[in-house]
């Protein structure tokens, strides 16, 4: 076939003054294209465990004989039945014995109400068996991750879930950060959000059980009633060899391991444990004194779990509630009642108030949640009331909060309540002991950092926890010099973020007491930031798509920090959309 090109043609197009920038922008143009996509990738799988979720659940080649997890809630159980893909053993050691029965498993978790006397009067409140777990009762709030991580290790959790009362819906919150609505990502998915449950923590811990029961036909994982008190270190003490656990007949027993997971929750009981075998180690024990930081928000919190009262749809169908966000955009100007399950969230900026309020369902009825920073808990909705009407924030809480309220009144008398208070928030950074710790030790979930319940990341967390850990174990046996070294480190890489923000929050509220060392000064420009963020939140599209994927631990938070939403961010620093709330 002849060319379409003659050779004058060519001979023009060779001589051309434009040629030059024409081969720069074809060469160029790919290049960045193909380096974003780089960036991109490791972004993704340096900060968040989405790359992970493509083999979790699969069986993977053995990685030793026996794996013990020392405590069974739900850090424990999502990290056993992770474990039981790599290993042909998995012993998990639970204190409570409640929690092994087929009535925990089975989803029996409450035995009834009793009362209590409080400040704000008396109320009936929950009962239950659950003695080691204290927020057994309380309003829990789950991420889009979480979702999927059940759902590829447990194929059947969904129709469980479901048969259990559990509420699959958009994750949609409705959320007023400062007052403020904010732009979530509609238009990505199609008109809609990804799901996420919407469920009581009791519920979904009893789902869980009966999903690892029902993955674990072979038999692999293996429940034992007992507490760890040792561990056993190797000749060369590089890794870990045994745990000693006192079982519930008071005996004492040594459990071989490969490895060993920390999952002892707040307790923190794998640094105690470490503290102690590697006392003999000066090196050791000066670097595991170092690791721990914890400071006290001081945060007291309520949840009120109401009955629906009768003609509740129709009634709620009626109420306008409005997303909080202006002009044009992808998402409802109103929430629909049959599609969503979350009606408000107000999260307040501490300098200026510390009530926080929540409202929406959850299995079986209605959940209020309020609370703050050193703060009065309404035990009656009539006091729930009183207490949203104090609320100060940049826009006030809609009249819809209080229409729900009214609906709920006719059940007023048959409300139950749960309180709460938060008086410690850690962290360890076991990262940064990578040469002085046993290879094969890890932890999991509130055993390497316990949060600030408000933001509701304690459960995601530790999914992303165990995710994580099934990444490193598909990479490296707990017998290599790099396991635990890279598991922490990756894991930090991950959840550094949550502690920052969680703790720089909290730090703007005075009555937070700081970590040693530390002043409430830190995270001064984060909360300067974060104040703004919120506004522009309510008018850009890519800073509230960004903010959501981050939140639900689908996306870096690096992501929300672009210099397009930065120079957002500078300009309502400069230019208010509206004079800032402060206090009184």
């Amino acid at each position: 076939m002849e060319s379409p090109f003659t050779h004058d043609a060519l001979h023009t197009i060779v001589n051309s003054p434009y040629t030059p920038y024409a081969t720069a922008a074809a060469l160029v143009v790919p290049t960045v294209v193909i380096a974003k996509r780089v960036m991109h990738r490791y972004m993704m799988r340096t900060y968040t465990g989405v790359p992970d979720l493509e083999a979790l659940g699969t069986q993977a080649k053995p990685k030793g004989n026996v794996a013990v997890v020392c405590g069974g809630s739900i850090a424990g159980l999502l990290t056993a039945r992770v474990l039981s893909d790599h290993f042909d053993r998995v012993v998990v050691i639970e204190p409570e014995a409640w929690a092994l029965s087929n009535e925990a498993a089975d989803g029996v978790t409450t035995t009834g109400t009793c009362t209590v006397a409080a400040e704000g009067g008396s109320y009936a409140t929950l009962t239950h068996k659950r003695t080691r777990v204290y927020q057994y009762t309380a309003m829990h709030a789950y991420q889009v991750l979480l979702g999927r991580v059940l759902r590829k290790l447990f194929p059947g959790f969904d129709e469980l879930a479901r048969g259990r009362g559990v509420i699959f819906a958009p994750a949609e919150m409705n959320a007023r950060l400062s007052g403020w609505g904010c732009r979530l990502p509609y238009a990505e998915y199609g008109g809609t959000l990804p799901e996420v449950p919407f469920t009581s923590r009791r519920t979904l811990e009893g789902v869980i059980r009966g999903c690892v029961r029902a993955a674990n036909a072979d038999g692999k994982i293996e429940f034992v009633h007992g507490t760890v008190t040792d561990f056993k270190l190797s000749s060369d003490a590089t890794r870990l060899t045994a745990v000693t656990m006192r079982d519930g007949a008071g005996s004492t027993r040594i459990v071989t391991a490969d490895l060993v997971v920390d999952c002892t929750g707040v307790i923190q009981g794998g640094l105690k444990m470490l503290t102690r075998t590697l006392n003999g180690n000066p090196k050791a024990s000066s670097t595991l004194a170092t690791l721990r930081q914890s400071y006290d928000p001081k945060i007291d919190h309520v949840t009120i779990e109401v009955p629906y009262p009768a003609n509740f749809e129709e009634n709620i169908a009626k109420i306008k509630l409005d997303t909080g966000v202006t002009g044009k955009w992808a998402g409802p100007k109103y929430l629909d009642t049959t599609k969503v399950a979350w009606w408000y969230t107000l999260a307040p900026d501490p300098d200026v108030d510390y009530r926080i309020l929540a409202a929406g369902r959850k299995d079986n009825g209605i959940v209020f949640f309020a609370g703050g920073w050193t703060s009065e808990m309404p035990v009656t909705l009539e006091q729930m009331r009183e207490y949203a009407q104090g609320v100060k924030s940049d826009n006030p809480v809609p009249q819809f909060y209080f229409d729900i309220l009214d609906l709920c009144m006719p059940v007023a008398d048959r409300v139950t309540v749960f309180e709460g208070k938060v008086n410690s928030c850690s962290r360890v950074f076991y990262e940064r002991a990578a040469d002085v710790l046993p290879r094969n030790f890890v932890a999991v979930g509130d055993a390497t950092m316990r949060l600030n319940p408000r933001f509701g990341e304690g459960v995601t967390k530790a999914a992303l926890g165990a995710t994580t850990l099934d990444g490193v174990l598909r990479s490296y046996a707990p017998s290599h010099k790099a396991f635990g070294a890279t598991y922490f480190q990756r894991l930090a890489n991950r959840t550094q973020s949550l502690w920052d923000g969680s703790k720089w929050s909290d730090y703007g509220r005075e009555t937070t007491t700081p970590c040693e060392g530390e002043t409430l000064e830190e995270g001064k420009f984060f909360r300067w930031f974060k104040l703004r963020l919120n506004r522009v939140l309510e008018r850009d599209d890519a800073a509230g798509s960004a903010m959501f994927h981050a939140q639900h631990y689908l996306a870096p938070m690096q992501y929300a920090m672009t210099p397009r939403i930065m120079l957002k961010v500078l300009w309502e620093g400069m230019f208010p959309t509206a004079p800032f709330e402060r206090r009184a």
